[in-house]
């Protein structure tokens, strides 16, 4: 035969309750609700047990775990950690659940966990100030990846030039040869080195001059 203990529990530091039964010793028995678990796991466990019914009928420590659990509202009170209405087998009472109380304990097994969203949001947060530090004292050092690239880069393209220009092939010498060959074109065709024969005195004249002297000439016959 079991004897069943209905009991209380409180936390002789933060003053959370718990409702309970157990067939065992209620004063070693830490209880089995995940809330007050956790508030024994955060804060320790110093409770004080108060056993308030026993009997060795299950229906009688049901009845009285349903009694204490609407007198005392133990679901929706802050003061209660009990996340259901103590029925004496470990079952729900849906309709009584605090939502609020069971959306609190899934946070903070998350928080536990470090899986909260906060916590995640904080953790990015912190991992992008670690990196603009990191990048800062990289870019004072010029050891940041990207001025190392562009070393390398400018580097490279400072040896490329140096060859072309050597062989004479850089862009700037091809386009000062144009230049060259364009002046020289120019100057060899300029009316100042183009020579013309004079019919009257078979003389060669440029064709700047070639009108004043053909006149003279002319005259002169």
């Amino acid at each position: 035969m079991y004897i069943y203990k209905l009991y209380v529990k409180t936390h002789t530091n933060t003053g959370m309750k718990y409702l309970g039964y157990t067939k065992q010793d209620p004063y070693t028995y830490k209880g089995s609700g995940k809330y007050w678990n956790l508030h024994l796991e955060k804060h320790g466990n110093d409770v004080w047990t108060n056993v308030i019914f026993q009997t060795d009928l299950k229906n009688e420590i049901k009845q009285m775990g349903m009694y204490y659990s609407i007198l005392w509202n133990v679901v929706e009170s802050d003061e209660w950690a009990n996340l259901k209405s103590e029925e004496g087998d470990g079952g729900f009472t849906h309709d009584i659940i605090a939502l609020g109380k069971r959306n609190g304990l899934r946070n903070h097994e998350l928080a536990l966990k470090g899986e909260h969203p906060f916590q995640k949001l904080k953790s990015k947060e912190k991992a992008s100030q670690t990196n603009k530090k990191r990048n800062s004292l990289l870019i004072e050092k010029h050891q940041h990846p990207f001025q190392i690239n562009r070393q390398k880069n400018e580097k490279t393209c400072s040896e490329r030039m140096k060859k072309l220009h050597k062989e004479g092939k850089h862009p700037a010498q091809k386009e000062e040869n144009k230049e060259k060959i364009r002046a020289r074109m120019l100057s060899k065709n300029s009316p100042s080195k183009l020579k013309k024969e004079c019919p009257n005195c078979n003389g060669l004249f440029s064709l700047t001059n070639f009108s004043r002297h053909f006149r003279k000439c002319k005259m002169g016959d």
